[in-house]
């Protein structure tokens, strides 16, 4: 129960003609003085998102009481919601409009607005009610009627709601919802060498751009199928996908169950509202349910059937399993090779003697006992100054960025063959190679695996016209020192994802580059976002280098 404060108001209650035993008794003149508030409640978006529902109850010296359900706006803070302000009219559960008070279908409805006076109860059918505010306290003029009975009233005092927001239902029509786009990605192997399905990631867009993320409706699976020949041109297989809530099942036609946390954002399979700015505001995460592939002549039909439970930008707020289904149908392009990594050459890549610079960042314990050798090798026509930790570099020609793994050691170059690692981001094997991260962010670098490219300058960025990751366990880094005992020899070998062969060796001048070890952790990990591509990106300690060019 709340304090409120005596007003001077004036509550009619008029009569029609007749011997209506639903009329209360009176009329009277002075009316009544409503000046206690009870059972005031604001329940957020329960009926409809974009309308804050709010409930109380006026009561007055003599035991009369009015309950009055109302839509209002959505309160900015739910634990000290605000009641809105304006004139509210007559409306239903279903018109969902704010600034609209709830009709009662009859004197014994559990929601809506009612009027009782003594034992007698009055369903509210219509009128108005005017709610303004100044500093704590609040004014309503309450104008209503029941049937051909009009009810006047106010109220003026302190009118405070206690939280208790729920989530709104699921909009559910169309059900299925009729896809308008698709978009998917093939990530093979996944950093495990030893697996044998290929994970995908494939997104069925109803509303909105899958592309640019902006304002999107959208359901996002991640599965797992047949490990593919052709990585290039891997479509859905027919079948039968199924969710798993087991985090370790890998098997071929299962679907990873969602989950959504403040550090990983959303994983597995979910359905997700993205605004303007791409962030999603809201989502279903999936915890049961199947999607069938079917093809008939050059077309698909894919029938997504799920259950999940709402969600906002960080948590698992619904409490209730709700549909979830998605209908596609049409033809599938193969989808996005995110298993190999990429390459742009046409021929093999033989760089033979190299000669003009290089230098190595050396990364002490870069992942528990582990050094990083960062390597950059440039060939004829490249020149590079270190400016802090920008790599200024001017001219254009061949650019090596090679990365490879070993014990903790003091030393700046390492001497050994370093054989390529089975899959990138196997910071735990001990005397390997990189190779290509097949999932590469805006640029790059030797954090990225062993990378061959050709860079020119445009503008004050690096262009690279050609590049090519090496693919893994094919190829080897051998590194010793040279036979005058002050220079250094890089020997490369590796093949990108079409068997072309990167191959050079460089003898020079060696310039060490010392970064200082990091406190976080340098697991492989995994990062992903609402709309493709979603990508694994490994977690290393070290800052790479910002590369420039300077005229």
């Amino acid at each position: 129960m709340l304090a409120s404060t005596a007003v001077t108001a004036a509550l009619m209650v008029s009569c029609s003609q007749g011997t209506d035993t639903t009329t209360p008794p009176g009329p009277t003149t002075d009316g009544y003085t409503f000046t206690t508030v009870s059972d005031a409640v604001y329940y957020g978006e329960k009926y409809a998102e974009g309308s804050g529902f709010y409930t109380f109850t006026l009561s007055d010296a003599d035991g009369n009481k009015m309950r009055i359900d109302c839509f209002g706006t959505v309160a900015s803070n739910s634990n000290n919601p605000r009641f809105t302000t304006g004139t509210y009219e007559a409306g239903t559960l279903d018109d969902r409009t704010v600034r609209t008070f709830v009709t009662a279908d009859s004197a014994t409805a559990e929601e809506g607005t009612i009027f009782w006076k003594g034992s007698e109860a009055y369903p509210v059918s219509g009128g108005t009610m005017k709610v303004s505010s100044q500093g704590g306290s609040y004014k309503l003029d309450i104008e209503f009627t029941s049937g051909e009975t009009t009810i006047k009233g106010s109220f003026d005092g302190t009118l405070k709601f206690e939280g208790k927001p729920q989530v709104p239902p699921r909009i559910e029509v169309p059900n299925p919802r009729p896809v308008t786009g698709i978009i998917g990605a093939y990530y093979g192997k996944y950093n495990d060498h030893e697996a044998t399905t290929g994970m995908f990631l494939f997104g069925m867009g109803y509303k909105g751009d899958l592309t640019n993320g902006e304002n999107v409706e959208a359901l996002q699976l991640q599965g797992y199928i047949p490990l593919q020949e052709d990585n290039d041109n891997v479509i859905l297989p027919e079948g039968t996908y199924t969710i798993s809530t087991s985090a370790d099942n890998t098997d071929a036609f299962t679907l990873v169950a969602g989950g959504v946390d403040a550090q990983n954002g959303y994983q597995g399979t979910y359905e997700y509202y993205t605004d303007k700015s791409t962030s999603i505001t809201k989502g279903y995460i999936i915890s049961e349910g199947t999607m069938t592939v079917e093809k008939n002549g050059d077309n698909y039909k894919i029938t997504a059937n799920f259950k999940g439970k709402r969600s906002d930008a960080l948590n698992i707020i619904g409490t209730e399993l709700e549909e979830v289904n998605y209908l596609y149908e049409g033809p599938l392009e193969p989808m996005m090779n995110y298993a190999d990594p990429m390459s742009r050459l046409e021929e093999d890549k033989k760089l033979g003697d190299m000669h003009n610079q290089a230098l190595v960042q050396v990364i002490p314990k870069a992942t528990g006992d582990f050094t990083a050798w960062l390597y950059y090798i440039f060939g004829d026509g490249l020149a590079y100054t270190i400016n802090n930790n920008t790599l200024d570099v001017t001219g254009s020609g061949d650019l090596m960025m090679l990365a490879i793994w070993g014990p903790a050691q003091s030393t700046d170059n390492p001497v050994g063959e370093f054989p390529m690692s089975p899959g990138f981001g196997l910071l735990f094997e001990e005397g390997s190679a990189m190779p290509g991260n097949p999932i590469l962010g805006q640029s790059i670098d030797p954090q990225q695996g062993c990378w061959y490219t050709y860079a020119s300058k445009q503008g004050s960025t690096l262009q690279l016209n050609s590049y090519a990751g090496a693919m893994p366990d094919q190829g080897r880094i051998i590194t010793k020192p040279a036979e005058d005992g002050t220079n250094q020899i890089v020997d490369f070998l590796f093949y990108d994802k079409y068997g072309h062969e990167i191959s050079g060796i460089y003898e020079g001048a060696m310039e060490v580059i010392k970064a200082s070890q990091s406190a976080a952790a340098a697991n492989a990990g995994l990062a992903y976002i609402p709309s493709f591509p979603i990508a694994p990106e490994l977690a290393v300690p070290a800052t790479p280098f910002n590369i420039r060019f300077v005229d």
